[in-house]
């Protein structure tokens, strides 16, 4: 159902583009066919630990906060 829903949402949306729509997209066959075959949702928001410390400690680099001891500087 989610397939069809979003092949409809395309379709509509190069339907305005034809009309003159500047910010619409085309139609996308090969996320259409991924839905069908049952893709995950490829949607949100995703950050990992690492980056959230490197941020939290003002780190200019992601070595300084990674925590496996073989990718540190000097080791």
């Amino acid at each position: 159902m989610a397939a069809s829903d979003e092949a409809d949402r395309f379709r509509a949306q190069v339907a305005l583009k034809a009309s003159g729509a500047e910010e619409t997209m085309d139609f996308d066959e090969d996320y259409v066919r991924a839905l069908e075959h049952a893709m995950p949702p490829a949607a949100g928001f995703g950050m990992g630990i690492d980056r959230l410390v490197m941020f939290l400690t003002n780190s200019a680099s992601i070595r300084d906060v990674i925590l496996f001891p073989q990718l540190r500087p000097g080791t």
